[in-house]
């Protein structure tokens, strides 16, 4: 499955195509490395959110995704 991340810090905000450039936004944004890829993908996981750092993400950094939908294989006949 393929997501849009929507990343918000510190009043800026951000579509990102992947978990790296969220990572990468936030981090900029912040002015350090404070944002891992593996936490985010931490944070999306079905079994193991309750591991993230509360007060970096949900607080200082807010992030969601949508799913992107597949291209339609609908032939025009």
């Amino acid at each position: 499955m393929k997501f849009t991340y929507h990343v918000s810090v510190l009043g800026q905000q951000s579509e990102c195509p992947n978990v790296r450039s969220a990572a990468t936004f936030a981090n900029s944004v912040i002015g350090c490395d404070l944002l891992s890829e593996d936490m985010l993908y931490t944070y999306f996981s079905k079994c193991r959110p309750h591991l993230i750092n509360k007060k970096i993400i949900g607080q200082l950094v807010q992030i969601s995704r949508t799913e992107l939908m597949p291209p339609s294989n609908v032939s025009q006949g």
